[in-house]
């Protein structure tokens, strides 16, 4: 059984690391069910209604969950793309008045070449 009604986060501003199944804002306006058969692969084919109903595409990554009771709930896993939007500044609490960190990176990148340039030329 693959869980329908959980709720996603992924487009909300507090998505957990592994988004639900289904947007917040989005729900099936109906039961689904479906037979599936698993491939001499381990693979499943998942109906296109259903994906298309979900908006996933082609690479969507998804995280399974086995219950006690052996139902298998799939959860959409968020792209590498939401999770650095969700990780963007939150670093800055650390930062002093003043700090540029990216003018930090840059010259000490600039020093380790100016290093390895002097190595060569002796």
């Amino acid at each position: 059984m693959v869980d329908v009604a959980s709720q996603t986060a992924s487009r909300s501003a507090k998505a957990t690391p592994h988004a639900s199944f289904l947007d917040a804002s989005r729900s099936l306006n109906h039961s689904f069910s479906v037979t599936t058969t698993i491939t001499g692969k381990n693979q499943v084919t998942l109906p296109a209604e259903l994906v298309r109903e979900l908006g996933w595409q082609p690479g969507t990554q998804l995280d399974w969950t086995k219950t006690e009771d052996g139902k298998l709930i799939a959860t959409r896993k968020l792209t590498r793309g939401e999770l650095a939007r969700q990780m963007m500044g939150r670093g800055r609490k650390w930062l002093k008045p003043g700090d540029d960190p990216i003018k930090e990176l840059i010259e000490e990148r600039m020093r380790d070449e100016d290093e390895i340039e002097a190595k060569w030329k002796a």
